[in-house]
């Protein structure tokens, strides 16, 4: 009778070792969640001493001589009179233009008037199997229904299969958008890459584009970066971030040289590498 407590207490004793173990197990799995879920530091774009000018203006891509330079309320873009449309177009897009904008599509599409040599028309579009692609896109300029309007002339498009222009191309668009909101403020640089297309559509020989290119930079101190994508002229079947590129890279590829008025130093910096996880991919 005597050895029957002595059992209960190693009994008692197995329990409790077993139940220490099993909270020490979902302790350390908890921890280990908690920090795959935590950064161990904040994430930031490039910190740089000299602040980026509001005027999206003075950071304009370059252009050829033959180009010309078109502004109109919520974009600025240079016209390339042999492929009739934008070589590139850029504006500036920040939370509250997204946001707060009121301003109605309209779709009344009409040739730009303020393009010297004439812009393409209306007809060059009809019957061709292409899709007037917005560069600057409408859903960007409901802010002012004047940049609304502004945004149908036809020297802001660009012809695009439809699979591609409500494909993927419009992933990007929406995406810019979301960045706006978070970023605050954007700098957007996009426009047409010919390659090998010699096809054209229209009386007044519209190029058929085989790549389009996009180029984002956040403006908004003290963090500052940038990304860009190049996608080929076809329907997207690829998720957004392998599009994604340096901007340096954008350069090589189109042959433009964006943000040219920043320092050096600052340039450099910005469009050597992309960092995908600044961009939420």
């Amino acid at each position: 009778m005597a050895r029957q407590p002595r059992k209960n207490t190693q009994s008692a004793t197995t329990l409790l070792s077993l139940g220490i173990i099993l909270l020490i197990v979902a302790f350390l799995y908890l921890l280990w969640q908690y920090r795959n879920q935590q950064p161990t530091e904040p994430i930031k774009g490039h910190e740089v001493t000299s602040t980026i000018s509001s005027d999206y203006k003075q950071l304009l891509p370059t252009s050829l001589p033959q180009w010309q330079l078109v502004e109109h309320t919520g974009y600025t873009l240079a016209y390339n009179e042999a492929t009739e449309q934008a070589a590139w177009v850029a504006y500036v897009l920040t939370d509250s233009m997204v946001l707060f904008g009121k301003a109605n599509r309209r779709d009344y599409f009409n040739a730009d008037d303020a393009v010297a040599t004439g812009s393409a028309a209306l007809q060059d579009y009809k019957g061709s199997g292409y899709s007037r692609g917005h560069l600057a896109p409408a859903a960007d300029m409901k802010w002012s229904t004047t940049a609304m309007a502004e945004s149908f002339l036809l020297s802001n498009m660009s012809p695009q299969l439809q699979e591609f222009n409500g494909g993927i191309w419009k992933v990007l668009e929406d995406k810019v958008r979301d960045w706006a909101v978070s970023e605050e403020r954007l700098i957007v640089v996009t426009g047409p890459v010919f390659k090998n297309s010699t096809k054209t559509i229209g009386g007044n020989e519209v190029g058929v584009p085989d790549y389009f290119y996009k180029v984002v930079m956040d403006v908004s101190p003290p963090y500052y970066k940038s990304v860009g994508f190049v996608m080929k002229h076809e329907k997207g079947n690829k998720d957004l971030y392998e599009y994604a590129m340096s901007v340096d890279e954008v350069e090589d590829f189109t042959g433009l040289d964006f943000f040219t008025a920043l320092p050096d130093s600052t340039e450099q910096l910005l469009e050597h590498k992309v960092q995908l996880e600044l961009w939420g991919f």
